[in-house]
């Protein structure tokens, strides 16, 4: 395991170069299919982040955000979200961030997410628990959800039936914060939001957080308290003391 967590840093190491170039200084930005919006720093990133992988681990496979998936069937496979917070990135704020995971037969096994502006770094790898800027690092309590401060990326990510399960579960809790993208998950990994939740992402969104998550002692499911895996909805929530995930849930289940 330590050669892929080694692996991992270099790999990021290797994206925030690409990325710190690019911040607050784009000329252009795309809009995908979807209606996402994409710029040359995600599609550099991804192109990078590939090559090394494949220049290493030519076995393993890919899925990647921006240039789908290589060797589906491989035993090891690599996620990669080279930006996750596009419009964060795009307008300048350094609430984004590169995330890479590894799979192990569908199973995530090791996690990381890079802010390469602030120079933060989460990295978690099954049983090893979690590092922040290379030190251990993990979820706080929280003695019941009337004291929690929630988080989500944007309300507009919602649906009307999923817009009111957020509304009824801020306010149940104390405080709400928007905007973040994976940063919030990362806060919540160590200890400074008690939970983080988003409606329909994907799987490059949410497969790379799930060991940082456990691996910091926290709670990670789909909205209605069940295992996350590849072919998941992406109704994903994320929660620092389990007696407060649990008290999460039956509200949004």
């Amino acid at each position: 395991m330590q050669q892929f967590i080694e692996f991992a840093n270099q790999l990021v190491d290797s994206s925030a170069g690409v990325i710190r170039k690019y911040f607050r200084n784009l000329d252009k930005i795309e809009t995908k299919s979807d209606a996402s919006p994409v710029t040359i720093a995600d599609r550099e990133a991804e192109s990078v982040l590939r090559n090394i992988i494949k220049s290493q681990y030519p076995e393993h496979g890919i899925h990647g955000e921006e240039f789908g998936i290589e060797n589906p069937d491989a035993e090891y496979q690599w996620i990669i979200d080279p930006i996750d917070g596009t419009i964060s990135f795009m307008s300048g704020r350094p609430t984004f961030g590169t995330m890479i995971g590894l799979l192990q037969n569908g199973t995530p096994i090791l996690g990381i997410i890079d802010q390469p502006i602030n120079h933060e770094r989460w990295i978690a790898a099954k049983g090893e628990g979690l590092i922040f800027n290379g030190k251990k690092a993990s979820v706080r309590k929280c003695k019941n959800l009337k004291s929690a401060t929630i988080s989500t990326t944007a309300p507009e990510y919602y649906n009307s039936h999923g817009l009111a399960k957020l509304h009824k579960l801020r306010d149940e809790s104390a405080h709400i914060l928007y905007g973040g993208d994976c940063y919030l998950y990362a806060l919540v990994a160590c200890g400074q939001l008690d939970i983080a939740l988003d409606s329909g992402l994907k799987p490059h969104d949410f497969l790379p957080i799930i060991p940082i998550i456990k691996e910091a002692g926290g709670q990670i499911t789909d909205w209605q308290g069940n295992e996350l895996d590849k072919n998941s909805k992406g109704d994903v929530i994320v929660s620092g003391d389990e007696r407060v995930h649990q008290e999460a849930i039956s509200i949004i289940k």
